[in-house]
């Protein structure tokens, strides 16, 4: 079964990036080779060419709270694009560097090293909180949600630009507020079986 999910997978793939124009004729095993493989040698480009780090504190990382800080004109900051520059290698091109990319240009190396501490401390405490529980609840639910950004790591860095965002806020309370009604629908049907 997991073998079809693959084979569909891959097929998707390679007529998404038919259809798109990115396919560019390639062989289907190159496409992908070249999709997962290149975050690590663009960082590596982009570290080897990168002398001017930013100088705006989170300019890349905490692009959700400067962009709600910038609509309420509390602060000035220049637009930033969430995108990053591309790099090319031969036929390929891509703009995919890992989280660490954000992380060295935001809060140099120091930080960057404190930065993924930070997130390793964080999913640590939390599973092992869940695990604890030893059970179905609301920080089940929530650890399922934020999982995404840890596994997306290695393409991109979504922790601080997704979590600290009006979207991540709103979907906090939709969880919320789902969660508790469910339970107390739940709770009323059990009452009602007895």
């Amino acid at each position: 079964m997991a073998a079809a999910a693959l084979g569909v997978f891959f097929i998707l793939f390679f007529l998404f990036g038919f259809i798109t124009g990115k396919s560019q004729g390639g062989k289907l095993f190159d496409m992908v080779s070249v999709y997962t493989g290149m975050s690590i040698p663009s960082l590596d480009y982009w570290l080897n060419k990168a002398k001017d780090l930013s100088t705006v504190f989170g300019e890349e990382t905490l692009y959700g709270v400067t962009s709600v800080l910038r609509k309420l004109n509390l602060v000035h900051l220049k637009e930033t694009v969430r995108h990053l520059e591309f790099v090319d290698f031969g036929d390929a091109s891509g703009n995919v560097y890992t989280c660490l990319r954000r992380y060295i240009n935001d809060y140099g190396y120091v930080g960057m090293l404190f930065m993924q501490g930070a997130v390793g401390a964080f999913y640590s405490l939390f599973y092992n909180n869940i695990k604890k529980e030893n059970g179905f609840g609301i920080l089940l639910i929530f650890y399922g949600v934020l999982m995404y950004p840890l596994f997306m790591q290695s393409i991109d860095e979504l922790i601080l630009s997704s979590y600290l965002s009006t979207s991540y806020m709103y979907l906090a309370v939709y969880i919320l507020v789902i969660y508790f009604v469910l339970m107390r629908v739940s709770k009323k049907e059990s009452w009602k079986v007895e």
